[in-house]
């Protein structure tokens, strides 16, 4: 569980530094996008609302949001 509230930390970070940076904001777009493929579904939840809160700041590319609703059709 530990590891799971590192990660889940990790995106609270993430998403407080890219909501006030649209370069940060698409520079951490693959590692948000990796983790809507973790195997716990609080985080994956919390990628959900990281990528809904920056979501402003910006452009997926197709492969990432082909990434994306792969990993929503699987959960």
């Amino acid at each position: 569980m530990l590891r799971a509230e590192v990660r889940s930390a990790t995106l609270d970070a993430l998403c407080i530094l890219a909501e006030g940076s649209r370069v940060f904001a698409n520079q951490c777009l693959d590692f948000l996008v990796d983790m809507f493929n973790d195997e716990i579904d609080v985080v994956r939840l919390n990628a959900v609302q990281v990528l809904q809160s920056i979501v402003r700041h910006i452009r997926l590319q197709e492969d990432q949001l082909d990434e994306i609703l792969h990993a929503l059709k699987v959960s």
